[in-house]
């Protein structure tokens, strides 16, 4: 019976305390919005735009969508590896099978090798070489000596009739004793040509030379001289660990041309 009653009692007390409840603010009735619901409804309809808007985050999140999708294409972007792959093969084809970018990088290297041993002798060439001689070249070497070119002359000079062309050399013995040498000169012309006479002289510090007597009248094509000394040993002085200068002139008197063009070389030989 007891629990009974207090049953009862509390039903009462719930009852008691719903007629206590106030009325919505500002007068609202059950059948008629709050001023609490209007401004519900004005924040909503801001979010609306903030979502549904021109700008708004679902315009945002569509052009995401579209980017990402771009991104994704992942077959545009095999497809392009594929053929960069494809293409990385055909060099490497060509170049360990010896095609033509192999025998590219073969000419390349050749041409420096030449260069690199081309410095080493300090710029060393033969029979005037295949290009113009510059200063400091040398022309020739035999044993521990060096024929040098001290002034660039072009490897063919246009020598006019009865007009000098002069070159300027250095010899020099790199050795620890002296020694002696002979120096041979060559000079061709572009055609045979007829001349009334060709002498070269030379003038070495070291001590006098000669050459053989003036070519005379003749028509040649080429004009070889022998520079060596004035005395019966036929050869030059040269001193131990010496550098020596050599001017040598060559002068030209044609029979009938006014000028030509020769090419020229000069040669050294050791003489013990």
């Amino acid at each position: 019976m007891r629990q009974v009653l207090l049953i009862a009692l509390s039903l009462v007390v719930g009852l008691s305390s719903l007629s206590c409840l106030a009325a919505p603010a500002g007068g609202g009735t059950a059948a008629a919005g709050s001023k609490y619901d209007a401004g519900q409804d004005a924040r909503i309809v801001a979010l609306e735009g903030i979502i549904l808007g021109p700008n708004g985050l679902q315009v945002l999140v569509g052009s995401l969508s579209n980017k990402i999708s771009g991104v994704a294409d992942t077959s545009g972007l095999s497809s392009r590896l594929s053929s960069a792959e494809s293409r990385i093969s055909t060099v490497e084809s060509r170049t360990t099978s010896g095609g033509v970018s192999q025998a590219t990088v073969d000419a390349l290297s050749a041409r420096i090798k030449t260069l690199e041993d081309w410095k080493a002798a300090g710029g060393s060439i033969s029979g005037g070489g295949t290009s113009d001689p510059v200063d400091g070249a040398i022309l020739d070497a035999d044993g521990d000596l060096q024929l040098i070119l001290e002034r660039t002359v072009e490897e063919e000079v246009w020598i006019d009739d009865t007009v000098s062309q002069t070159w300027r050399l250095t010899v020099k013995n790199n050795g620890t004793s002296s020694t002696y040498f002979r120096i041979n000169a060559d000079f061709d012309c572009e055609e045979s040509i007829a001349i009334t006479s060709a002498t070269l002289t030379p003038d070495y510090s070291g001590s006098g030379v000669a050459v053989p007597a003036a070519i005379g009248v003749s028509t040649v094509t080429s004009i070889p001289f022998l520079i060596t000394s004035t005395g019966s040993s036929n050869k030059i002085y040269i001193g131990k660990a010496r550098e020596e200068s050599m001017f040598v002139t060559l002068k030209v008197d044609y029979a009938t041309a006014v000028g030509k063009r020769w090419t020229w070389d000069f040669s050294i030989r050791d003489v013990e």
